[in-house]
C-alpha cells in the first residue's frame, strides 16, 4: 500500500436525522487530540452531514481505519477516502474511533467523542 503523508483527510458523507429544517442555521462540531481533528458538519439540502477525521501529528502513517457506530472505513489509498453511511442515529455525541499503524507496523487507537448541543436545523 502506498504511504499516506503526514496531513491525512478521510471524508465520510452521512445522512442526517429525519427532521424537518425550519432554519438556516448550519450546524458545525469539531474536537482535536494531540493527534487528530474530528469535525461534524451539516452538508447539502437533505440535512447530511459529514465527519471529517484529520491527521494533524508529525509521524507517517502506514494505514488507517475509522469505526463510527459499527461501521469500519479503511482507505484503500489517498484518492479513494470518502464512503456515505446512511445508518446515522440520533445520539446526543459522536464517538469516533480511529485505528491506525506506523512505519513500524506498531498499532494504536484513539476514541475521539464529538459532543452534540443542538439539533440540525434548530
Amino acid at each position: 500500500m502506498k504511504q499516506m503523508g503526514s496531513l491525512l483527510m478521510l471524508t465520510l458523507l452521512m445522512a442526517g436525522c429525519a427532521q424537518e429544517a425550519e432554519s438556516e442555521e448550519v450546524f458545525y462540531e469539531e474536537e482535536s487530540t494531540k493527534e487528530w481533528q474530528v469535525e461534524i458538519e451539516d452538508v447539502g439540502e437533505e440535512e447530511e452531514r459529514r465527519l471529517t477525521v484529520t491527521y494533524i501529528g508529525d509521524e507517517e502513517i502506514e494505514r488507517l481505519q475509522v469505526e463510527y457506530e459499527g461501521f469500519r472505513i479503511r482507505p484503500d489509498s489517498e484518492e479513494d477516502t470518502s464512503v456515505t453511511i446512511r445508518d446515522l442515529s440520533e445520539k446526543p455525541s459522536y464517538e469516533v474511533i480511529i485505528h491506525w499503524r506506523d512505519e513500524d507496523n506498531e498499532r494504536y487507537e484513539e476514541p475521539v467523542n464529538v459532543e452534540v448541543d443542538e439539533e440540525i436545523g434548530k
